[in-house]
């Protein structure tokens, strides 16, 4: 084998990451996120004109890398929303507050030093204990939401809606969106359950466009992105496949992508392997997979 990948006769062929059919009902695959998302704007730009609060142009460019750092988004959203019962552009507002002031790291150690901090001049009078409680640690980021401004901004978006808080600096939030009554608790609970999202939010440069001239956010720009790219199947192998769209996608000389081994190559491909079979027990440690992120 060494002497075969020494004279470049041994490949990798790439199978795709995503597959979708065109208008024409043929099959077009995609091998990286940016790919996938290079074809959603250019399918974009043929509808709708994008610009941000300046109203100053996005570049197809930074079309496609908002569109490739956020195509889960709307998905992720929408089953955040569907969780905690409340409209996904209601909880969408209320997470964009909320990312401004959370001090909470993935890390469960910068979450444990931060349940240490105590403040004695705050208003709800809620003394942190110093156990490492990411509970505590969240509510004392909350503590820090300026709420007379985030009550304002919610009931000027959502004029049915009505903001207030009890005794221990639980923030309620309950009324009509559209027809649906809502009620939310912004709870230490309910931003643990968010805390992925908030933090996808926080590291995002982007929040607000304006599309085809009107204010959106990013669920909407990603809804309607959703709605151009139809149909597109993630594929997790080459098993997936039908035996045609393995041929098509994978082995056709033609279309395939093909990446050739060295020797310095498979040795590291072979060590990481090693690793991930020997380390399964501490890399799968506390590692935290809800029934969402399988959905």
């Amino acid at each position: 084998m060494p002497q075969l990948i020494d004279a470049g006769l041994v490949y990798a062929a790439v199978p795709p990451l995503f597959m979708i059919k065109n208008a024409r009902g043929a099959n077009k695959y995609f091998t990286t996120n940016a790919d996938l998302a290079k074809y959603g704007q250019q399918l974009f730009i043929k509808q709708h004109t994008l610009t941000n609060l300046n109203k100053q142009s996005v570049s197809a460019a930074e079309i496609t890398k908002i569109f490739s750092n956020n195509f889960d988004y709307a998905r992720d959203m929408t089953i955040l929303g569907n969780t905690l019962a409340v409209d996904p552009n209601l909880l969408e507002l209320v997470l964009f507050e909320v990312s401004d002031v959370i001090e909470y790291d993935v890390q469960r150690e910068v979450a444990m030093a931060m349940a240490q901090k105590t403040d004695s001049d705050r208003d709800d009078g809620i003394k942190l204990l110093t156990n490492g409680s990411i509970h505590q640690a969240i509510a004392y980021s909350i503590a820090n939401l300026n709420y007379k401004t985030f009550k304002q901004k919610i009931e000027k978006k959502y004029r049915f809606l009505k903001v207030d808080k009890d005794k221990s600096g639980i923030i309620r939030i309950q009324g009509l969106v559209g027809e649906l009554y809502q009620f939310l608790f912004l709870n230490d609970h309910t931003i643990e359950l968010c805390m992925k999202m908030i933090h996808h939010i926080g590291n995002s440069p982007y929040r607000y466009f304006n599309m085809d001239g009107k204010p959106v956010t990013m669920f909407t720009l990603i809804n309607t992105l959703d709605r151009i790219l139809p149909g597109v199947s993630r594929l997790k192998g080459i098993g997936e496949q039908k035996p045609g769209e393995l041929k098509e996608s994978t082995m056709d000389p033609g279309k395939r992508t093909l990446i050739r081994y060295t020797i310095e190559s498979a040795k590291e491909e072979i060590e990481n392997i090693r690793y991930i079979d020997s380390n399964k027990a501490a890399l799968l440690h506390n590692l935290n997979i809800t029934r969402q992120d399988l959905e």
